[in-house]
């Protein structure tokens, strides 16, 4: 080593490889480099086989001498060993291969090379020479005495001539990506004498540039100009000019530097090495290409001069792409002119070479998700970063993760007003987003100014306090809390000067506000409404899209034939089989083979590049490739093009609909989004046109799924997130509508960017046709129709007959239609990748539509999505917790090959786990060999090796090697010993740490019950810190969900006896502390056994084969109903107990688990779980253990889950409380219930045979008759799982029905996945496929209609009671009202205020409420409706005196109010209901019916004996309904005048109603007739031949006509004339008396003579009730206590348990104390409506 004051300059030492050939019995060929020798004879002289050795020409090894040590005279044999020396080759030489395969190579001395060539310690350039003479040069040394003596430089003379370049300076090699590096290098100090015409950089992992058969890894060689750094040539200078102003101003050679921003005001720049900055362009008009310097030019003045950018200024520069991420990589570079390439440079030299490695910063991480531990604590559990390799992530191992946990804050502003005075009379007014309030006076209450701007549109709820008044000094802080303004930034109240306020009398007055704390943005989800409308009977399926990230589940093809594909282990190359896939796949395209993700780099003829390698390669075979199931074909687009055609004739048609988008990639790798025009065959026209530059591109249609229309809210919700784009949602429904639509709410919990829509292409889209389907025909009616493509099986695409599951895939080599029974129907054979349109079996017809086709039936039927709710983004700029949690433990192995004596030789192969390829190892390879051959292992990735100490008396190697990479790695496997000699040789492989890749979550503590919190997580390598998990929730990734509050089941509520009688009794119940989330709901069960019985589970993991178990699991309940599912998150395998009670107590369907472990084995765990309070069955409890593999790699994992029941206690039964107010008191129609309506129907005749199966979620009962029984419909409903007893009630179906018999079905039972869900028709066997078709009629149909009772609160309810007044003439004087042992006196003439007032005294109740109304029952009346909380003593109600009233035949009297209103948020409830006191049912009652119509119908009760409305209260006006009516003078009926209404007003409408038609505004409707619509005679003759156009006849056309006669008067003989109304078919009417509310119709019905027991009312829905939530209030006059449960219908000789649990959003928490009951004997209770005449 070369060296100037101690300093390495340069390394010139080299040692030459020695190999050795131990010959055997047979004649041998050597291979080197690619290349084999002549055969080898025994017998053949030592200079015949130098001579074959030599005669090597392409390898690059040059020179190789022979000796023989052992060989007799010049001559060779077998048992002779061979020196083979390499002379001439430099470093270490790969060993040779020979052909006889016992024959034994060695390594005897390894090869180490010279790095530096040529190059001294001191040298010169000497310049000006000529090459017409001969140059002698000679060189002396001088030091502080003086000049020694000169040394002749060698070659002495030398003539110059053009040689090759010297080394490139400055050399560097920079990071630019995980996949590439950026060498730079200036010019070398000499070129030769002629200029470089390019460059040859060479790369490799060994600093020897040998590790390819003794070539560097790869070779390249770029012209000049490609390398060529400057961004610019000077064309003029001025250096040393006498002007200023040029010498500091250069010329360039022309704009595109600056146009491109490569140089811009500011740039600093190198010019002839100096560096300046450019100041002006353009200065004083100079030029476009004219450039000011911020100093003199002081440089070469010559024109040509190039220009480098200040930030790198290197002559040079080049990438080189397509590297490993992770492997340190060798660079050097030379220069080429046209004699010779130069000497090569490299970084660190003249010393050692300094390798530089790819790499980059980590991906987001895989996923991500948020769940509740308690009330205040969170857990956040994440994956690695995407796509990470051995080496790492982007080639790095993760060092660390950073998550960081933050909440929204509420702004609070403070309000200040002061005066130097005393406040006088004066106001102000605020101003907010450019609103004002009204005045407020000076010194107002918190509450005033809090009304105030809440009276804002902008503001919805504020909270204010007034923390300082003084009689100069308001202060009030204000705090914007509602769902609008809270958690947000928000500007400054400001005082308005404009509002007209009275000013201040003092000029004193100051007004202020300012920020005490500024809003932080919360997480606020996108909500959105996807509603099916249609005029009638809505019905099919829906397409929903979102997005363009597809599945990786479609075959790669071409020429509609799959593509097979092999690749070794470790490569980057993918062996195509000789198909040209160039027009196929495309760089940038990410595929999937043999399991691995890998992306494109490049496309060639037989074979693709990637950019990363293949981990596992195929191991010889070849393999199917996977592609996204939504690519629909390759293009070319050029410039300006609105059309584009697939490369590969691929029929379009099948993909896309006019309409659509679809997605290209541009030429520089962006995306563009192109709307579809028109589709024909294989081309599109779209819009806008294309802008870019030529590019070949893949298409991409949007992601799609298909779901039913009547999709529960879980399926719409599974089917959703079967978007990969889309991410987490919960899912809502209401309805059915009228025309038995539905409406889902979704809310995307996960994704950020629903609303914006960055790429409006990209958003959520709803379709009711599509253009993805085939048509088969000729098989008959079960299996001809439209087939959709609903998904991909094994790479093809799968089509079904939507609603009868028969279905086309392709199996065993052939394509098949299968029945819904999967009987094969037709089938056809056919490799090809699309369904072949001919050679069908049977007869089948199999063709492409040239049309979209319908998915959702029903007359102008419509998908519509809306946005309910926009999203915001959160902000973290509220962090509340942050957490590094330090990545993994790096495993360490230990190779150890060792014998008894000093006598060990040979080698052995080692391999990584179960993959295919292995290296071979010598018993004394060094470290270093050892670390090269294990890297070059694929899936090892980068290590370290060491020798270590041998054990005592052993002879050999132990090398131990750590693993860089993330975890835990396969233990090498070795194949024997056979290649090994010595004496007692073993060969041991161990496991000295196990790798782990550490924790994987975190837990967040100490948080704020109920508070929302978001999180964001991303991952460090040695690179940087990778993104947030934030920058992928607009697609679909980051965390599942995004945010969400800390909480828990709640606590146990405490249970206590009230009254006890015969057959009731009375529960008291506490409200339990909520945790976090509030109480939604209390399940009361009770039973005659007590509950024991739990339902035990046993849990067994296993490696069979004895290795160690390794890995996490996640627990899944309701496998078996995929859509109801919940999945834990993951749970290692040596995890407490606690945290898999933790883990299960997270699945909100299950109660509280205890687990204990009952084997713990390094192969094998076991735990058993025991449900504790969850009585009967659970469901399905299984494992996903797709992250749980053996130490040993092999495929031995074993998994069994064995469950015991629990029993179902005996006589048991539950009913659940309801705790939201405003739901309480209600019946309303749900999507899930235990009480359930089935009604049939058919159009046209009877149905008098056929038969069906009914469906809970997946499973389907067996085939069920057209008229079945109560017991023949429960014998088949509890064959289903989970159900073990209902009680059906067969009832007469009404007429129009069609079937015999309508059914209510009631679930006894729990549903083990929450609430009991629909029942639903299966569509396959609905009169058909296995079921017997139906005989009759036409159009059949099934309902199944979830009713839920929520008639329990709480809050319980509270009392109603009408103080009613009456007289024949005017009213005066006082009446007396008694409540408990108290009274007072009331004038009649009280106010509704004054009236409150009295009796809140009198009761001791301050939350009392008066309202006074008109009562028209005698002559004069008054009503004082009164609502006050129940008491819990009996003798505390209010009852009345009247000796002091005044009147003729005056009284007054307390009457129960029955209370009955319909209510949708949308008011658009339709159908029927049912009034049932003591078992007796009105007739159906319309959710519209005017109040004459309720009151008729409550009369008709054998319970009732007198019932009125409650009048209008002060001021208000009772309505009416509103018609559009068709309108005839020539019409009459009976001989009376008539009019016609659209639909069914019989349940409306009462015989007596005011109708009101123009100006006559008192005519008496005489009869209702509803007909179905007849054009041939009657009303229906003249909407036919008068208004066959108009919208109301096609509306009778489908929901017939009501006919009202209207009661004859003398008056009435035209209505052109007596009314002024002209004929019409949709005049305005007006009907009855009706209070009419923002969201349906409101009946208060005083009941002043009864004998039924109005506590008991019931509201049954009728079976066409419909809307969107609909929901009937019904609140029983006396009232409900709160917190209290009545057990009813108790059985006297038996004894009761019961016990409680409260619900939140969680879950349920652990049960009450268990109450036992036993029925007493008690006095009667007091007789009801007790009343004096």
């Amino acid at each position: 080593t070369c060296s100037v004051g101690g300093r390495p300059v340069a390394n010139v030492g080299t040692t030459q490889e020695i190999q050795s050939i131990t010959i055997a019995d047979s004649p041998f060929s050597v291979s080197f480099g690619g290349e084999t020798s002549a055969i080898i004879n025994l017998g053949d002289s030592i200079s015949e086989v130098e001579r074959k050795l030599n005669a090597y020409s392409r390898n690059g090894v040059g020179k190789i001498d022979v000796t023989c040590i052992d060989c007799s005279e010049d001559t060779i044999g077998s048992g002779d060993t061979l020196l083979v020396h390499f002379v001439s080759y430099r470093g270490d030489a790969p060993t040779v291969t020979v052909s006889d395969g016992d024959a034994v190579v060695s390594e005897v001395v390894r090869g180490t090379s010279q790095f530096v060539v040529g190059r001294s310690s001191y040298s010169t350039i000497i310049s000006g020479f000529t090459s017409v003479n001969d140059w002698h040069v000679r060189v002396f040394a001088y030091n502080g005495i003086g000049e020694g003596l000169p040394a002749v430089a060698w070659p002495s003379p030398l003539r110059l001539a053009a040689v090759a370049p010297q080394i490139p300076n400055n050399v560097s090699t920079t990071v630019e990506s995980a996949t590439s590096l950026t060498m730079s290098w200036d010019r070398p100090s000499s070129i030769g004498g002629v200029d470089i015409s390019s460059f040859v950089i060479e790369y490799d992992t060994t600093p020897s540039y040998t590790s390819k058969n003794g070539l560097p890894l790869n070779q390249l060689v770029v012209s000049e100009a490609e390398t060529d750094a400057s961004i610019g040539v000077v064309t003029e200078a001025y250096p040393g000019s006498n002007d200023p102003i040029l010498r500091r101003r250069i010329l360039i050679d022309g704009a595109d530097p600056i146009a491109q921003g490569a140089i811009v005001i500011g740039s600093d720049i190198v010019i002839d090495g100096q560096h300046v900055t450019i100041s002006a362009i353009d200065e004083e008009q100079c030029g476009v290409t004219c450039l000011s310097l911020n100093v003199d030019y002081t440089g070469n003045s010559t024109s040509g001069m190039k220009i480098y950018s200040g930030d790198s200024s290197m002559h040079y520069r080049y990438t080189i792409d397509g590297l490993t991420p992770g492997v340190a990589y060798f660079t050097r570079v030379a220069a080429t002119n046209e004699q010779a390439t130069g000497p090569f440079s490299f970084v660190g030299y003249p010393s050692t070479p300094i390798a530089s490695t790819p790499m980059d910063v980590p991906a987001s991480i895989s996923w991500a998700s948020l769940s509740s531990v308690s009330e205040d604590k969170l857990r956040v559990d994440f994956g690695s970063p995407l796509l990470e390799k051995p080496e790492g992530a982007n080639g790095s191992p993760i060092s660390r993760y950073h998550i960081e946990v933050a909440t929204g804050l509420h702004e609070v502003q403070e309000l200040r007003l002061s005066s130097t005075n005393v406040f006088e009379n004066g106001e102000f007014s605020l101003l907010f987003k450019g609103e004002s309030t009204g005045c407020i006076r000076i010194g107002a209450s918190a509450d005033t100014v809090t009304s105030a701007l809440e009276s804002l549109s902008v503001i919805d709820e504020v909270g204010i306090t007034l923390s300082s008044q003084t009689d100069s000094l308001s202060t009030y802080e204000i705090t914007f809390n509602g769902q609008a303004v809270g958690n947000e930034d928000q500007p400054l109240l400001e005082f308005d000067l404009l509002a007209g306020c009275t000013l201040p009398l003092s000029d004193n007055v100051t007004i202020s506000v300012r920020s005490l704390q500024e809003g932080v943005t919360a997480f606020r989800p996108d909500i959105v409404s996807l509603s099916t409308i249609a005029k009638r009977d809505v019905s099919g399926f829906i397409e929903l899209s979102v997005g363009y990230q597809g599945d990786f589940d479609q075959l790669i093809s071409v020429r509609n034939q799959p593509v097979l594909f092999t690749v070794d282990a470790g490569s980057r190359f993918i062996d195509t089989m000789g198909d040209d896939l160039s027009a196929v796949l495309h760089r940038g395209e990410t595929i999937v083979i043999e399991g691995e993700y890998v992306m494109i780099e490049s496309v060639e003829v037989g074979r693709i590049q990637l950019k990363e390698y293949h981990v596992r390669g195929t191991d010889g075979s070849a393999v199917l490739g996977y592609r996204m199931d939504n690519y629909i074909g390759s293009t070319t687009i050029v410039s300006g093009d609105t059309t584009l055609t697939e490369a590969n004739g691929q029929d379009l048609t099948l993909a896309v609909q006019v309409g659509d988008v679809i997605e290209i990639t541009n030429d520089v790798g962006g995306k563009e989004y192109l709307t579809i025009v028109s589709v024909i065959g294989s081309s599109i026209s779209f819009s806008p046109c294309y802008a870019g530059d030529t590019v070949e591109t893949p298409i991409y249609a949007k992601k799609k799924v298909i779901v039913s229309a009547n999709a529960s809210s879980s399926q719409m919700k599974a089917a959703i997130e079967s978007l990969p784009d889309v991410g987490s949602v919960e899912v809502s429904r209401e309805g059915p509508n009228v025309s038995e639509g539905n409406t889902w709410y979704i809310t995307f919990t996960s994704n950020s960017g629903m609303f914006s829509c960055s790429q409006p292409s990209w958003c959520f889209r709803a379709n009711a046709e599509t253009s993805s389907y085939i048509s088969v025909s000729e098989l008959g009616q079960d299996y001809d129709g439209n087939y959709f493509l609903t998904s991909f099986v094994s790479g093809r695409p799968k089509y079904e007959l939507l609603g009868t599951s028969s279905y086309i895939v392709h199996d065993s080599d052939e394509w098949r239609l299968y029945s819904s029974t999967d009987a094969l129907i037709s089938s056809v054979m056919s490799w090809d990748v699309t369904v072949p349109l001919s050679g069908w079996s049977n007869g089948a017809v199999v063709a492409i539509p040239e049309d979209t086709a319908s998915l959702l039936s029903g007359a102008d039927n419509v998908a519509q999505v809306s946005f309910v709710q926009s999203g915001i983004e959160k902000s973290f700029s509220n962090i509340v917790f942050s957490a590094i949690v330090e990545s993994s433990v790096q495993e360490v192995q230990e190779v150890s090959v060792l014998s008894d004596l000093d006598d060990l030789g040979g080698s052995f192969e080692i391999a990584l786990g179960d993959f295919s390829d292995k290296v071979v190892v010598y018993f004394d390879d060094s470290a270093e060999d050892l670390i090269a051959k294990l890297q070059s292992l694929s899936g090892v990735g980068n290590v370290h090796a060491e020798h270590v100490e041998l054990p005592a008396d052993k002879y050999g190697s132990v090398w131990s090697i750590t693993f860089h990479k993330s975890g835990d790695t396969p233990l090498l496997q070795h194949f024997g010993t056979s290649n090994l000699q010595g004496t007692g040789v073993s060969l041991i492989i161990r496991e000295k740490v196990k790798g782990d890749v550490g924790e994987h979550h975190v837990t967040v503590d100490n948080l704020t019950p109920g508070l929302l919190y978001a999180v964001k997580i991303r991952a460090e390598n040695e690179a940087g810190v990778g993104p947030h998990t934030t920058t992928g929730q607009r697609f679909g990734g980051g965390i599942y969900a995004l945010a969400r509050s800390a909480s828990s089941p709640p606590e146990s509520p405490t249970l206590s006896t009230g009254i006890v009688t015969r057959s009731r009794a009375e529960i008291k119940f506490t409200t339990p502390n909520s945790n976090g989330s509030d109480i939604s709901s209390y399940k009361f069960e009770w039973a005659t056994s007590a509950f024991e019985s739990t339902t035990v589970a046993n849990v067994n993991i296993a490696c069979s084969d004895g290795s160690d178990l390794l890995g996490s699991f996640r627990f899944i309940y309701g496998s078996d109903n995929p859509s109801r599912s919940e999945t834990t998150h993951p749970i290692d395998v040596r995890s407490s107990t606690i945290d898999i009670e933790q883990a299960l107590n997270s699945i909100a369907t299950l109660n509280e688990a205890d687990v204990s472990i009952s084997i713990n084995a390094t192969s094998e765990m076991e735990w058993a779980i025991t449900f504790l309070h969850d009585v009967n069955s659970i469901g399905q409890l299984s494992l996903d253990t797709d992250d749980v593999r053996c130490q040993s790699e092999e495929p031995l994992v074993e998994l069994s889950v064995a469950k015991l029941d629990a029993a179902l206690p005996t006589g048991y039964r539950s009913l659940e409380m309801f705790t939201d107010d405003s739901m309480c008191s209600s019946v309303s129609l749900g999507e899930t219930s235990s009480k359930q309506y089935l009604t049939l129907s058919a159009r046209s005749s009877l149905v008098t045979g056929g038969s069906f199966q009914l469906m809970l979620d997946d499973q389907s009962t067996e085939c069920i008759p057209f008229d079945a029984s109560d017991l023949q419909l429960k014998t088949a409903i509890e064959s289903l799982n989970h159900v073990d007893s209902v009680n059906i009630a067969a009832t007469t179906a009404s007429d129009e029905s069609n079937f015999p018999r309508a059914y209510t079905i009631t679930f006894n039972d729990n549903y083990p996945y929450g609430q009991w869900p629909a029942l639903k028709v299966n569509p396959s066997h609905f009169g058909s496929g296995l079921c017997d078709p139906f005989v009759g009629g036409v159009d059949h149909k099934a309902v199944v209609l979830p009713i839920r009772d929520e008639s329990l609160c709480t809050a319980g309810a509270k009392e109603t009671v009408a103080i009613v007044a009456d007289s024949l003439t005017a009213l005066g004087g006082s009446f007396t009202v008694h409540y408990g042992q108290s009274s007072v006196d009331i004038d009649v003439d009280a106010s509704a205020g004054e009236m409150e007032e009295i009796l809140a005294d009198l009761m001791w109740i301050s939350d009392v409420h008066v309202s006074k109304h008109e009562h028209n029952d005698m002559d004069v009346g008054v009503a004082w409706a009164v609502t006050f909380p129940k008491s819990s003593l009996l003798d505390e109600t209010i009852f009345v005196t009247d000796t002091h009233v005044q009147g003729r035949n005056a009284k007054v009297n307390a009457y129960p109010i029955l209370n009955i209103a319909s209510s949708s948020p949308d008011n658009n409830m339709s159908g029927d209901f049912r009034i049932i006191l003591d078992g007796q049912a009105t007739a159906p009652l319309s959710h519209q019916a005017t109040q004459m119509k309720i009151v008729q119908e409550l009369h008709r009760l054998n319970g009732i004996g007198k019932v009125t409305m409650l009048g209008s209260a002060d001021g208000g006006v009772v309505s009416h309904l509103d018609f559009k009516a068709l309108i005839d003078d020539s019409f009459t009926v009976e001989g009376a005048k008539a009019i016609t209404v659209v639909g069914d007003l019989t349940s409306t409408i009462a015989l007596g109603d005011q109708l009101v038609i123009g100006s006559c505004e008192s005519l008496e409707i005489k009869d209702v007739i509803y007909e179905e619509f007849d054009g041939s005679q009657g009303a229906g003759s003249l909407y036919e031949s008068l208004y066959s156009s108009s919208p109301e006849t096609e509306e009778t056309k489908l929901h017939g006509y009501s006919i009202l006669l209207i009661k004859p008067t003398g008056e009435l003989t035209s209505f052109v004339s007596d009314c002024s109304q002209a004929d019409g078919v949709a005049e305005p009417v007006y009907i009855g008396s009706v209070v009419l509310t923002d969201t349906g119709v409101d009946h208060s019905l005083i009941v002043k003579a009864y004998t039924a027991d109005l506590d008991k009312v019931e509201i049954v829905p009728e079976r066409n009730w419909r809307g969107n939530a609909p929901r009937i209030f019904y609140k029983p006059p006396s009232g409900l206590s709160p917190h209290t449960f009545m057990l009813e219908g108790l059985d006297k000789n038996k004894q009761y348990f019961i016990r409680a649990f409260a619900k939140n959003s969680e879950g349920y928490g652990p049960p009450s104390n268990t109450l036992q009951v036993t029925p007493l004997s008690t006095v009667p209770s007091a007789p009801m409506s007790v009343m004096l005449f």
